[in-house]
């Protein structure tokens, strides 16, 4: 019977982390020294929700948000395509991980935008 018991216990710590998720943790709230900016004065920070981004401003880069609006910087969610005017104004564009569509992932994979899109980047 121990061998058993030793053989599930091994196969559930080794297992276990392939089942765990990533998941941002909501309620850190980061501290930071005097402020880079006054509040909401600072540079313009873009966060791309519009590519079926796992990281968004209100999800798992929630936490880095909090953090650049408590040092200043002004933070907004992008959910269009990227355009010349879409971008005017916007000082830092942050992308991650970019998808075509929120299918299968299957190499090689499309680019996440549009012709039109690259040109206005």
């Amino acid at each position: 019977m121990r061998p058993i018991l030793s053989v599930l216990i091994a196969s559930f710590v080794v297992l276990t982390p392939l089942a765990a998720q990533q998941v941002a943790d909501t309620t850190f709230t980061p501290a930071v020294g005097p402020a880079a900016f006054p509040e909401g004065q600072g540079p313009s920070v873009l966060i791309d929700e519009a590519h079926f981004n796992f990281h968004t401003a209100t999800g798992r880069y929630l936490p880095f948000a909090r953090l650049l609006r408590r040092d200043g910087f002004r933070v907004a969610a992008n959910t269009a395509p990227f355009s010349a005017d879409a971008l005017a104004g916007v000082d830092v564009l942050v992308i991650a991980n970019a998808l075509p569509d929120d299918g299968p992932w299957v190499l090689p994979t499309e680019s996440a935008f549009t012709p039109d899109e690259v040109a206005a980047l």
